[in-house]
């Protein structure tokens, strides 16, 4: 169990800028998440955190221990990264005993280990037999064996489900979340699925082009994104924004754009100097009607998700999704009727993407 540091982290290849600055810390047995899109700097930020890549600058630091002149051996972490890498030709128990032989454990506490973790992770069946018999997940499950059998003080994760198909990354999200809570540990894990990220995590840190650009718990990530990346990045289907000019007629503050007027009174004084904006919301909070007294936008495409069908509307150079239920028989190229509750609503800086309500 460990307590890892960040700090100022800088790291560069070549001309790209791969961490600019990076900051964070992971607190002793939270399951921590580094989310972000391809190229965000999220696996640079892990193989550093294992000292298998060094920084340019800053420090790591584990419970107060400056790591950066540790070798990888002796940090004390376990890495599962995305190719799982099973041994072919050795069974599913010398699969997970392999680190144990590598430090020498006698073949006593190599046994006693093995099918403890095989307990763990209900694989017993899988000991004897070799990797080309098994299914993805047991694949999984064995390498998650092989890594955990250790017990390190951290554990990190490179986005070790993406090659599962989606039912068993569902079922193997809940088996990790479980093993995290039975083993009390710290884990970091590295995912470009906001998905993962929130059901997962008990905090995230949010990455786009090396830089850090949220931290927090999943629901204030969610629910309080501070910049238009964060709010667009999290939310299936994700959040549309309008460019929206700020308008005052005397008391009144509208917020118009493309047949669509929000009456922004309460906001004001946030709005204050402002002549334009972004805003941002979600595609659940659009309000649809055939008929009605909200603005009237033609659907130009449709994705149909079982019991609900998503409208796509254009909004001048916008784009505008709607979630609606399949019931209502909706076509493409229908006419319908657009509003949007204001106190739904997120605003942003055009300029600096911040969040300004």
């Amino acid at each position: 169990m460990a307590h890892i540091e960040i700090r100022s982290i800088k790291k560069a290849f070549g001309k790209v800028q791969a961490l600019d600055r990076i900051g964070f810390s992971v607190r002793d047995k939270e399951f921590f998440c580094l989310v972000g899109p391809t190229n965000a700097g999220k696996t640079t930020t892990l193989r550093i955190i294992a000292g298998l890549e060094k920084q340019d600058e800053g420090d790591v630091l584990f419970d107060d221990v400056l790591m950066n002149d540790v070798h990888p051996n002796e940090r004390d972490v376990a890495m599962l990264f995305q190719n799982l890498a099973l041994y072919p030709n050795k069974t599913g128990f010398e699969n997970i005993a392999t680190p144990l032989r590598i430090k020498g454990f006698t073949d006593k506490e190599v046994h006693k280990r093995v099918h403890e973790v095989a307990e763990i992770l209900h694989i017993s069946h899988l000991l004897e037999r070799m990797p080309g018999t098994y299914s993805g997940g047991e694949r999984q499950r064995v390498a998650l064996g092989r890594t955990i059998i250790r017990r390190p003080k951290v554990y990190l994760f490179d986005e070790p489900l993406s090659n599962l198909d989606a039912i068993l990354r569902v079922e193997m999200r809940s088996e990790l979340k479980r093993l995290q809570r039975d083993l009390g540990q710290t884990m970091v894990y590295v995912t470009h699925d906001q998905v993962e990220a929130i059901s997962m995590s008990d905090r995230i840190a949010v990455l786009h082009k090396g830089k850090i650009q949220q931290i927090g718990l999943p629901g204030e990530i969610f629910n309080k994104p501070n910049n238009m990346f964060t709010a667009g990045f999290f939310g299936s289907p994700p959040m549309s924004f309008l460019k929206c000019s700020v308008e005052k007629t005397g008391d009144q503050t509208l917020l118009t754009a493309n047949k669509i007027n929000l009456d922004v009174t309460s906001f004001s004084k946030q709005l204050s100097g402002y002549r334009s904006v972004r805003v941002g919301i979600r595609p659940q909070h659009i309000k649809v009607e055939k008929d009605g007294t909200g603005g009237e936008f033609k659907v130009v495409a449709i994705e149909h998700l079982g019991s609900k069908s998503v409208l796509t509307f254009e909004a001048g150079k916008d784009i505008l999704l709607a979630v609606v239920p399949a019931a209502w028989g909706i076509k493409s190229n229908d006419s319908v009727r657009v509003s949007i509750d204001p106190s739904k609503i997120y605003i942003f800086d055009e300029e600096t993407n911040r969040v300004i309500v």
